[in-house]
């Protein structure tokens, strides 16, 4: 896993993905040994949508990055719940993801890599995680040294 800082935070946007999962993902969900004594397992809700982050680095080159977080995924299902549709719960994520989290914020991403694309792809980072705290102009920061 890496940390990487965006220059500059430009657009959040999502691209519709499978509804459920695949009947081969659903067979490998129902092998996992996760519990010594098996209960009855819940597959948890397929996320129908990939997040993704455009965003400028240090050389002014554009990317966009796929968000594989767990936050993700719960925001947006939180936002249906509230909303009970996915396209005001889409752009209720789309909001909090560019307003609270990425413009006016000192972001960093915490990067890493699938399995799937590690060896193959030309950039196989997916963002993981985040950390945004604000900015902070230290010249008005008293320090009693």
């Amino acid at each position: 896993m890496i940390t990487f800082k965006p220059a500059e935070i430009l657009d959040f946007s999502w691209e519709e993905t499978e509804r459920d999962w695949s009947n081969k993902q659903k067979a490998y969900f129902a092998e996992l040994d996760f519990f010594e004594n098996k209960p009855e397992i819940t597959i948890l809700r397929k996320l129908p949508y990939n997040f993704y982050y455009h965003f400028l680095d240090k050389n002014n080159k554009r990317h966009k990055l796929m968000i594989e977080d767990w936050d993700t995924g719960m925001l947006y299902w939180n936002c249906f719940k509230k909303t009970g549709t996915a396209a005001e719960a889409l752009n209720l994520v789309k909001k909090k993801y560019l307003e609270e989290f990425g413009y006016n914020k000192d972001s960093y991403f915490f990067m890493g890599t699938s399995l799937k694309h590690h060896a193959t792809a030309k950039n196989p980072f997916l963002i993981t995680g985040m950390f945004t705290p604000p900015i902070v102009d230290c010249e008005q920061i008293e320090l009693d040294i």
